[in-house]
């Protein structure tokens, strides 16, 4: 007995199919059915059967005779092998036009693996601890009890965090309500004994609670714990591993030892792993804060000492139910009679913010600039290998159209150009793993240096799978989207004949003109935002600093606890004595101390009016305030500044003398406008210095050009201790012919023998030191000039296929008008004309895009209007040359036609 179909398949045809045809395919389905059942078997045959039914029935699939053996394996990989043999034959066929594609797209491809893996690291995980979306910054509004006359100015870098109220800290401790711990800390340099070699170092002086907080698992040992906190509690601390390394100490034998901190011996309890970078990116040390905070019921009043706090969130409370609870707590004790800020009876503005968002923000511009212009990139990239493919899905389209009409399936017309595309795709995923990998190799070199987590930063499983997926989708989308639409009209437009094919190639042109469009208009954005950082950054460089850092090395010398408070002699004679040695030493010009170097950190900054000078200012105005610097006699000298009257510091203005200060031309501005300086009065203390001498402003941030007015006193003159503190110490500036190296070492030789637990350190050159202050509008200039050269390739690349397209097209009519009299100057002009029409509305629409994004960022600029007219002639001029690149090959072709072989020819 023969085999019969299935009638489940057989019903469901007869109900799917029109009347008229169901007995004629069936019946030719059956035919086959009963040679296939004689050949390969019936659980064979009823597959095929059941596969083409339902071909049939969605309709994606026409009936073909006499086939069934053949197409017994009809499936997705059917003949891969043929398809692979085919695609690598395509490939090797135009390698030219391969390796654009492959070039452009794995360019691409790498810096968005790049790209990719730093927001990884960097955004998505700026510490690595849980609890990190829980985390909160507790703040009162700085305005309300940050001021005074003893407030500590930070220069340069971001500004510091707000820090919370010291009552209200006593009071949400007592009722933490949505928060599960708080935690207080504060971080400065440190005298630390390792090992009997004195080191400075970061340390955080942080909550007991601190590690409850910000969790982290430790490399070896533990972390700081509540019982820590105990008045008597052994003291210890815990260490970065990183600091271990620089100092080459093995960290498994760490745990145990005792470190010195200020004089005061710590046991080292764990270490923690380097990329644990929290308050501070150089952070060392952590040991625990035994400070007691006042309850808001204590009787007395305790308003205006604060610390930096953070909070950790209960589960399922947010940032904004523990704001409303700080308020609430804020009204509860002013109207008890406490007193939270400066002005009794005002309640501070409670703050709770993201403590990611707070990490995140110095280095959101780079990050948010890097990002756009990797979009950027990878549209120009993928548009050009848009257009590269459909010019060779084009050229295919009449192989195609008589495939199709032999009986070939939609889906086995586009199989070759699939396996061909994951062929592209797999290079181009190697080719982008490569180019990530120099990318963040070479970061470094234009990173700023307050990215926080540079070191984590690598290829690892999730860029690979990244790069890989982010290859196959490009390749895949970008080449099927063209290849989609000819294979859909590659029979109709066979069978219309030529008039059709034309249109569809011009068609095709329009999409690739469009194509090329896009390609300027990214190009020109880019540009136009790499111009305009440029000459922010050229502004930036060209601001007078007031100084002149050339030759000039800086440092520091950490000053313990027991000499910074202790007798002022000890101070005077270690300093002293070391510029005395420095100024014998053949290589150094000159030397001198500062309490506020440039551009190294700290500076005392007062409140001051001289009376009948200072013009008089409202209540509601803020309180005038300038920095207070001790410097050396010669110290002004050894930097280069520049003096505008009277004289400098001598060696006659010492205790015994009439007392003197220098001050800068911004302090004149602002406290003697419209006044003789020279011979007034200044306030300083309970002394009345004379001013002698008038320089130019030094800029405490050469990034910024803040007109900071200043006061000098001489050292020798001065009330105040050398080192005011220490967490901070005095900066010695030395200005020398030779090389830094030997000097360096005489320093550190004299101060270890001079005071053995004085550690030199911040070591660098004055002029390095200004250029990090470039960093980052240095980043900004180097990514968009990058960013706007890969564009400018893609969109080179781009012009040039269509313009050799043009002008291959137009052979006939170009030897025709070679043959009616047209110059060969005619005939470029006909090129030209056709890549200027490409690129005007290119270029008007990057421009505008861009007048639009920088108007967004124009904070980041500086002494650069978002308008600036030379920077959009730059862009435009760029892209003029790239047009004139482009078209100058095709031209050469249009200008070498030879009319008579081409009307031969036609």
């Amino acid at each position: 007995m023969s085999a019969r179909p299935s009638r489940l398949m057989t019903r469901l045809l007869q109900a799917s199919l029109p009347a008229r045809e169901q007995d004629e395919i069936i019946g030719d389905l059956e035919e086959d059915f009963q040679q296939l059942v004689a050949a390969r078997g019936r659980w064979k045959a009823h597959a095929w059967y059941a596969a083409q039914a339902m071909r049939l029935v969605l309709g994606s699939h026409p009936l073909r005779r006499g086939v069934a053996l053949e197409t017994e394996h009809t499936g997705v990989f059917a003949d891969l092998g043929g398809d692979l043999r085919l695609a690598v034959r395509t490939i090797r066929r135009s390698p030219g036009l391969t390796a654009i594609a492959l070039l452009s797209l794995a360019v691409s491809l790498g810096i968005a693996t790049a790209v990719f893996s730093i927001i990884r690291s960097v955004l998505l995980q700026p510490l690595p601890i849980t609890t990190i979306d829980r985390v909160v910054r507790l703040s009162t509004s700085p305005e309300r009890w940050q001021a005074g006359p003893a407030r500590i100015a930070t220069i340069g870098g971001s500004p510091p965090p707000a820090m919370l109220n010291g009552t209200l800290i006593g009071a949400w401790l007592e009722q933490p309500g949505s928060l599960e711990a708080i935690a207080t800390y504060q971080t400065g340099p440190r005298t630390v004994v390792i090992g009997g070699e004195a080191v400075r170092a970061i340390v955080c002086s942080a909550g007991a609670a601190f590690f409850q907080v910000l969790p982290v698992s430790p490399v070896l040992g533990r972390t700081l714990q509540a019982a820590d906190g105990a008045a008597d509690a052994a003291r210890v601390a815990v260490v970065s591993e990183r600091l271990l390394t620089e100092r080459q100490i093995d960290a498994r034998t760490v745990v145990g030892r005792t470190f010195v901190v200020e004089n005061v011996p710590h046991e080292i309890v764990g270490v923690l792993p380097r990329d644990f970078a929290y308050p501070d990116l150089r952070t060392d040390l952590w040991v625990v804060d035994r400070i007691r905070w006042p309850s808001p019921f204590e009787p007395r009043k305790m308003g205006r000492f604060a610390a930096l706090t953070l909070g950790l969130l209960r589960a399922g409370a947010s940032a904004a139910d523990a704001e409303r609870e700080g308020q609430r707590l804020a009204e509860t004790i002013v109207a008890a009679g406490g007193s939270l800020s400066l002005d009794d009876g005002v309640v501070p503005r409670v703050s709770v913010t993201s403590l990611p968002g707070e990490l995140l923000q110095p280095v959101r511009p780079a990050l948010t600039l890097i990002v756009v212009g990797t979009v950027a990139v990878l549209i120009a990239a993928n548009v050009n290998l848009a257009g590269f493919l459909l010019s060779r899905h084009a050229a295919r389209r009449r192989d195609l159209a008589m495939r199709q009409a032999l009986g070939a399936t939609r889906w086995r017309l586009i199989r070759p150009l699939v396996v061909e595309q994951m062929i592209v795709g797999a290079m181009a995923a190697f080719g982008a793993l490569l180019m990530a990998a120099l990318v963040i190799r070479l970061l470094p070199l234009v990173a700023p240096h307050d990215l926080p987590r540079l070191s984590a930063i690598r290829i690892d499983l999730s860029s690979l799978i990244f790069a890989v997926g982010a290859a196959f989708v490009t390749a895949l989308f970008v080449g099927l989207l063209p290849a989609r639409r000819l294979v859909g009209g590659a029979l109709r437009t066979h069978l219309a004949g030529g008039a059709m094919v034309a249109g569809a190639s011009r068609g095709a042109e329009r999409m690739r003109r469009w194509l090329v469009t896009v390609q300027v208009g990214v190009a020109t954005l880019l540009l136009v935002g790499a111009a305009i950082v440029g000459r922010s950054l050229l502004a930036m460089m060209q601001i007078d600093l007031g100084y002149d850092p050339t030759q000039v090395i800086t440092f520091q010398i950490g000053t313990p606890e027991a000499i910074a408070y202790g007798t002022r002699g000890r101070l005077t004679r270690l300093y002293d004595e070391l510029l005395a040695r420095l100024r014998a030493h053949p290589g150094v010009v000159s030397a001198g101390t500062s309490t506020g170097l440039p551009l190294h950190g700290d500076t005392i900054r007062s409140g001051i009016t001289i009376p009948g000078v200072t013009p008089p200012r409202a209540e509601s105005e803020p309180r005038l305030t300038t920095h207070f610097e001790d410097v050396d006699a010669s110290y002004l000298q050894t930097i280069g500044a520049t003096l505008v009257a009277g004289r400098f510091f001598s060696a006659g203005d010492v205790k015994s003398a009439m007392p003197v200060a220098i001050v800068n031309e911004a302090f004149v501005r602002t406290f003697m406008p419209g006044v003789e300086p020279i011979g007034q009065w200044v306030p300083r203390g309970v002394h009345r210095p004379i001013v002698v001498g008038v320089i130019k402003t030094i800029q405490r941030a050469a990034a910024t050009n803040a007109d900071d007015p200043t006061l000098y006193i001489p050292a020798a003159q001065s009330s105040e201790q050398v080192a005011y503190g220490p967490g901070h110490a005095t900066g010695v500036a030395v200005r020398i012919t030779g090389s830094p190296n030997e000097l360096i070492a005489l320093v550190r030789r004299v101060v270890r023998e001079l005071e053995p637990d004085a550690p030199v350190y911040n070591v660098m050159a004055l002029d390095q030191r200004v250029g990090r202050t470039y960093a980052q509008p240095r980043f900004f200039a180097v990514t968009l000039a990058l960013f706007s050269t890969l564009a400018l390739a893609t969109a080179l690349m781009g012009l040039y296929s269509i313009l050799a397209a043009v002008v291959e097209r137009r052979r006939v009519e170009v030897g025709v008008r070679r043959a009616l009299g047209a110059t060969g100057g005619d005939v470029a002009a006909l090129v030209l004309g056709e890549a200027a029409r490409l690129s005007i509305a290119g270029v008007l629409g990057g421009s505008l895009a861009a007048a639009a994004a920088v108007a967004v960022g124009r904070a980041t600029l500086f002494g650069v209007s978002p308008a600036d007219a030379v920077s959009y002639a730059l862009a435009a001029g760029s892209v003029l040359a790239v047009v004139v690149v482009a078209a100058w090959v095709p031209m050469r072709s249009a200008m070498r036609v030879d009319p008579a072989k081409v009307l031969r020819a036609d």
